[in-house]
Parts: C-alpha cells; sequence; structure tokens
C-alpha cells in the first residue's frame, strides 16, 4: 500500500485585508486563498481572513466574466504574501457568455534559445491563429499542463516563454511538471524560479459554468527525486475550493502527470493520493488535462471522471519532423464548451481539424504487417472503428499496442544523419490508440469507417490490389 504523501508543516496564521474590483467597481463573493484557507469578498469588495504565517501567496478565484491582468504572458491572479497585511486584486472584464474555449497544451519542453525560436514559430503561431478564430464564439483561455522548460536554464525560459504568450492575446494559465524545478538551486529553492514567475502551484478560476483547477501532482521528495502524486495539500486545497460551490458544478482539473497509464492494456493503477481526491471530488463530472508522457491516450478513470492525457505541442522534443514518439502528431486539445455541453477534439499544428485518423497499410507496419492498422489518437472508449471487406460488415477493428511507421522513419533518419543511436526518450513508444483488420487473402477492397463520441465519421477505402505480392501472408 502508498504512504499517502504529507507536506504540510505547522504554522502560525496571522490576519490580512484586502479588496477585489474592476473598474472602478468592487466585486462582491469573490473567493481569495493562501492556498489553505479560504474568505469570499464582501458587498464592498473587500476581504479579511487568517492566512497561514509561511504562506507564499493571496490569490482570488476569478470569477466567469473577469480575468486578472495578463499583459506579462501570463495571469497574475496572486500577490506574494511575505511581509504583506493588505493585498488589491483590480480585475479586467472579458467575455460574460457561458460558452468558452479551452486549449490543453502539454509539455512545451524548451531547453535553450533554438528551441525557444521553434516554440514561437509554428506551436504559437497556430495558437494565436486557433485563439482569434475561437474567440468569436466566446472567450478563449489556454493551460499549459507542465515541463515549460528544461531545469538549469528556467530563470531565461520561463522569461522568454511569457514574452511569447503575451503575443497570443488570450490568457495562458500553467501547472508545474518534473523539468519546472530547479535542480541546480540548493533542494530547499527548487521552487524560487516557478513561484517568481508563475505564482502558486494550486489555484483556480471560473469559466463559463465550470470551475477550472490547477493542482501540482509532480512532488520532490529528495534531490533530483520525485513522485507522481496529490498529497495532502492539494486534497485540502480541492475541499476547501468546492465548499463553496455547487454540488453539481462540471470542473477541469489540470496537473502535469496522467493519473493513469493508459498505453499499458488493461491497467487500471492509479497515482498515489488520486482515491483520496476522487472521494473529495464525489457528485462532481471531472475531466482531468494531464502531460508528462509525451503521448496521447483518453482515460475513463469512472463514469464521472475522464484524464485527457494530450501529446507534446514539441513533438518528439523539438526534432524538425511534428511527431510524438507514439506516433501522434504535435498538437494540442481543444475544448468547446456551450453551457453544460463539453466538445473536444484533437488539433494537430497547422492542419485541418478533420485530420484525426492515420492509416497504415499492409506491409507498412513492423508489429501487424499482415493488417491494416489505424492509428487513432483521439480515440476513447466511446468512439467506434468497424472494417468492410467487399463491402462485408466485418464488426469492430481489433484494438492493438502499436506505433506509427511514420514517427519510427523520422527518428531512425534523424539519428543515422547523427551518427548516433536513438535515445530511450525518443525512442518510438508503443501506444494503445492503434486498431487492426487483417483482411482475406483475396479481399479487393476494405473500408475503415471510424466514428467519434460526438458523432463525426471518417471513411477510408483502403485497394487491396496493389497488394497482390503478400495476399499469401494475409488472413493470419
Amino acid at each position: 500500500m502508498l504512504v499517502f504523501l504529507s507536506v504540510f508543516a505547522v504554522a502560525d496564521a496571522r490576519k490580512v485585508s484586502g479588496r477585489v474590483h474592476c473598474e472602478g467597481q468592487n466585486l462582491s463573493g469573490v473567493l481569495v486563498t493562501d492556498g489553505t484557507n479560504f474568505t469570499v469578498t464582501k458587498n464592498n469588495g473587500t476581504f479579511k481572513f487568517d492566512i497561514e504565517d509561511n504562506a507564499k501567496f493571496v490569490s482570488v478565484v476569478t470569477p466567469a466574466g473577469f480575468v486578472a491582468d495578463f499583459s506579462n504572458g501570463t495571469p497574475e491572479f496572486y500577490r506574494a504574501a511575505e511581509g504583506q497585511s493588505k493585498f488589491d486584486f483590480n480585475l479586467q472584464k472579458t467575455d460574460e457568455r457561458v460558452s468558452y474555449t479551452l486549449f490543453s497544451i502539454s509539455d512545451p519542453q524548451v531547453r535553450n534559445k533554438a528551441q525557444m525560436a521553434q516554440f514561437a514559430g509554428k506551436p504559437c503561431r497556430d495558437l494565436k491563429a486557433q485563439g482569434e478564430k475561437y474567440s468569436a464564439s466566446g472567450p478563449v483561455v489556454a493551460i499549459m499542463l507542465g515541463d515549460l522548460g528544461w531545469d538549469k536554464t528556467l530563470p531565461e525560459i520561463f522569461k522568454s516563454f511569457k514574452k511569447e504568450c503575451a503575443k497570443l492575446g488570450f490568457p495562458v494559465y500553467v501547472v508545474t511538471g518534473n523539468h519546472d524545478y530547479n535542480k541546480e538551486r540548493p533542494f530547499e529553492d527548487y521552487s524560487v524560479d516557478y513561484n517568481a514567475n508563475f505564482g502558486p502551484y494550486n489555484y483556480a478560476f471560473f469559466m463559463g459554468q465550470d470551475l477550472i483547477i490547477g493542482l501540482k501532482n509532480i512532488q520532490y521528495v529528495a534531490e533530483k527525486q520525485y513522485i507522481e502524486a496529490y498529497s495532502e495539500e492539494e486534497i485540502a486545497f480541492v475541499k476547501g475550493l468546492l465548499s463553496h460551490v455547487s454540488k453539481d458544478m462540471h470542473i477541469f482539473i489540470a496537473n502535469h502527470s496522467p493519473i493513469s497509464k493508459g498505453w499499458n492494456l488493461g491497467d487500471k493503477s492509479r497515482i498515489q493520493g488520486f482515491d483520496e481526491l476522487a472521494n473529495v471530488l464525489k457528485g462532481h463530472k471531472v475531466d482531468f488535462l494531464s502531460g508528462h508522457s509525451h503521448i496521447m491516450n483518453n482515460v475513463s478513470i469512472s463514469e464521472n471522471i475522464m484524464d485527457h492525457n494530450a501529446a507534446a505541442i514539441s513533438g518528439s522534443w523539438w526534432i524538425e519532423e511534428p511527431w510524438c514518439r507514439d506516433g501522434t502528431p504535435s498538437g494540442y486539445e481543444i475544448f468547446s464548451v456551450k453551457g453544460d455541453k463539453i466538445n473536444w477534439f484533437y488539433h494537430t499544428l497547422e492542419t485541418p481539424d478533420n485530420y484525426q485518423v492515420e492509416i497504415i497499410k499492409p506491409g507498412q507496419s513492423l508489429y501487424h504487417p499482415n493488417s491494416i492498422v489505424a492509428n487513432i489518437w483521439d480515440w476513447d472508449e466511446a468512439w467506434t472503428v468497424k472494417w468492410f471487406e467487399d463491402g462485408k460488415d466485418m464488426g469492430e477493428m481489433v484494438r492493438v499496442k502499436d506505433v506509427s511507421p511514420s514517427y519510427i522513419k523520422i527518428i531512425d533518419k534523424t539519428y543515422e544523419d547523427l551518427g548516433k543511436e536513438i535515445p530511450a526518450f525518443r525512442s518510438p513508444k508503443l501506444n494503445t490508440h492503434y486498431f487492426t483488420a487483417t483482411p482475406s487473402q483475396y479481399a479487393k477492397k476494405v473500408t475503415i469507417c471510424v466514428t467519434s463520441r460526438f458523432g463525426q465519421e471518417w471513411i477510408y477505402d483502403v485497394d487491396m490490389s496493389s497488394y497482390v505480392d503478400a495476399q499469401a501472408h494475409r488472413g493470419g
């Protein structure tokens, strides 16, 4: 049994006060927190409460229709608490419609200036274009799901990262990843750079009819050693937060590590502390947004909880061709929310939205050479994947582990040209969003029909006449 992680320390409390307003208007009913304690602003926009003596920040849970200033790249919904007793939060008005768009973006993981230039190119160009497109139907917000930088270069990378985000035209929130701790500093100072640039690890804000929570689930327990877990601090933060919202409110929770290992068929394990967190979330429908793995998996954890583990916007750590190591093209998830209706899909950078399937023809897959393989990166259990042989319904395709030959070809050539071995972290990674159809020996045409949970349909015909040389091997 896992030992539940505790990071709480005994601390004295001290009284603080402040005001939340917008364009001269006092805002009542706004949640204010130090990460442990919560209060709500009065009719005149003021608040007063006790915070922990060791609290690093006082922050506001911005209401729907408002946002903290994000002109420096990311919303400054927080104020440093040390030595302060009065806090002023001047919010900005945004679109008040209940419809909004959320971009869920995983692992930029920028190491140096060259990679920052890559991030500022196609990814930011695409984000800006999509932001302009979706802003016509309501406000747009993005969350970067951790690993913004890469360890020791963080002071410079964070500054450049915020500069690029400031050009996008919509607020970009972030959560911390394992590479967002500066391990060149003493262990007790690992968090200094992240906190200085982005504020508290745990925070929340409202959009439309939803609550969006950012949580830390990467816990450093010793020098350069971390575990993937929700600590008592995260559990208590969510519990305190939910005591102020309706019992049936829909929630997004953004964090770095996925809850489960979706790339392992049948794996039911969950990260440490998840069961305790799920107990706090009972009654709410929750969509978790995660990264960390650099591959793509949508996993239904329970009837009310789903983990959307997004592939990396950096692809395979910024090699030129835009593929992640499991054969997902580099991109991000787009959630379109209209009141209580939520749709989502995976958007490949600078590619039409209907690009959702890669058809791998017979002889191309290293693992299923006799089959047609459909690579469906945004698949979840509500999708259907059927096939037909010469018009005959053959039923569901078989879910298997595979990896795209497109990525294998690219990574092999990249390292062949370098004269080096492929490092383990860039090696092709088998994943479970692949489906096989194995035609009979004399099949002439195979039709693949893919239907998403939202009813979109993709149909592909594969002419088998060009695979005559392999016919003796087909059908098993």
